[in-house]
């Protein structure tokens, strides 16, 4: 079979002067423009996004990295105050990550509002008197 290595059954690499067609055997045709212009793939793009936003794994697993990214900010606080202070970058970290989103799981709900609740009292303890 032309084209084909007899041993190996691979297809034959061959040089650019014995390519049916010459050098030129393969083109690609010219494409109409950008994927966007096509008809129906700009209306796809939101849904994708709807339906990643929805999605419960997704939903639980972010919650779970903002509950171990909250956790670790208040060892982080704990081990600066046992050191002898913390210069304020710590829980302003900590204040940014405070807002936890809401999982699918309820068990997990659960946890994160008690981590959550847990760091709004470090950083209550922490804000200025009024």
């Amino acid at each position: 079979m032309p084209g084909i290595d007899p041993i190996s059954g691979r297809p034959a690499i061959l040089p650019a002067d014995r390519v049916p067609g010459g050098a030129s055997g393969f083109r690609v045709p010219d494409a109409p423009g950008p994927a966007a212009a096509l008809p129906g793939v700009s209306e796809v793009a939101p849904l994708l996004v709807a339906q990643e936003l929805d999605d419960p794994l997704l939903r639980d697993r972010a919650a779970r990295r903002q509950a171990h990214a909250v956790l670790d900010s208040l060892a982080e606080l704990q081990a600066r105050l046992l050191d002898g202070g913390d210069d304020g970058t710590t829980t302003a970290r900590l204040a940014a990550l405070a807002r936890m989103p809401s999982p699918a799981d309820p068990a997990l709900a659960g946890v994160t509002r008690a981590i959550a609740v847990r760091a709004a009292v470090e950083l209550a303890r922490r804000s200025p008197e009024k």
